[in-house]
């Protein structure tokens, strides 16, 4: 969904420009609009079906932050050694949860918690919190991290489950989609692969049935951070082939859900592009 709109580049269209919303359907924004657009300018694809591939790539950043902070965190002072502590803490709440005040933490809460702390690396500190009080002992009172409200995830599920169509399959199947989402991302536990709301919901969509449109002037910028939990980078880079020549992509190496646009490698560039009419060549910085 378009974050907003505004005239630039001296043409007669708008420019739009995009969180995940827009990266989920870029080209429904080309197509509904097409009239009134002149450029977009769009972050990456969201696709749940790589949240858990976005989650073990965004999990690096966390994990050789804390190494670095090891000397008060106590987690590890590797990389490779947070990731085994966080993991060996995940895996022991799938068999015994603990109890937090009336709250029980389990796994599957716990992968949650960290995955919603990935989309900002100033949350990092959460998911220590969280790791303190699941390493605590049964029945604190200390509370939990409140990472996202719930009427974010309310509005949120009301957008997208309107959005398309979401499958519905039975029991087995989803436990097997599960099964094979931990094989190929143990870390994420099949965080990717559950069922959402979407699969139960009361109306069916209307998808409008847009189809990325390849032809056409070169006006898509994609930006991207290469460690995105939420809109991971395979998706981004379907999103850049679906649009063939019509799209530039840069890459960002850095963390977290959403791109700082003040960023120097970046600013100038998202300036000449909606000043100038500039697609720059894909390119990482």
């Amino acid at each position: 969904m378009p974050a907003g709109g505004r005239k630039a580049g001296g043409g007669e269209g708008g420019v739009v420009v995009g969180g995940h919303g827009v990266a989920e359907h870029p080209a429904g924004v080309q197509v509904l609009h097409r009239g009134q657009i002149q450029l977009v300018l769009t972050g990456g694809d969201l696709a749940t079906r790589l949240w858990s591939r976005g989650f073990t790539e965004a999990f690096s950043g966390f994990a050789t932050w804390a190494a670095a902070g090891n000397a008060t965190l106590h987690h590890g002072g590797t990389a490779a050694a947070v990731t085994k502590a966080w993991q060996r803490t995940t895996e022991q709440l799938d068999d015994h949860p603990v109890t937090v005040g009336t709250t029980q933490l389990n796994g599957t809460a716990f992968r949650s918690i960290t995955r919603a702390a990935l989309k900002n690396p100033a949350y990092y500190p959460l998911i220590i919190k969280a790791w303190d009080v699941a390493s605590g002992p049964t029945g604190t009172s200390t509370p939990l991290p409140t990472v996202i409200p719930d009427n974010l995830l309310s509005a949120q599920f009301a957008i997208m489950c309107q959005d398309t169509s979401w499958p519905r399959h039975d029991a087995k199947t989803i436990a097997r989609l599960i099964d094979a989402d931990k094989k190929t991302h143990p870390l994420a536990g099949g965080l990717g692969a559950g069922v959402w709301p979407c699969s139960y919901w009361h109306q069916y969509a209307k998808p409008a049935g847009i189809t990325p449109n390849p032809h056409g002037p070169r006006d898509i910028l994609i930006l991207q951070n290469r460690n995105d939990p939420a809109s991971p980078y395979a998706g981004a880079v379907e999103t850049r082939h679906a649009f063939r020549n019509r799209a530039g992509m840069i890459t960002i190496n850095a963390g977290g859900h959403g791109v700082d646009t003040t960023a120097p490698c970046i600013s100038g560039k998202i300036t000449d592009f909606l000043t100038r009419d500039t697609l720059p060549r894909d390119q990482t910085c």
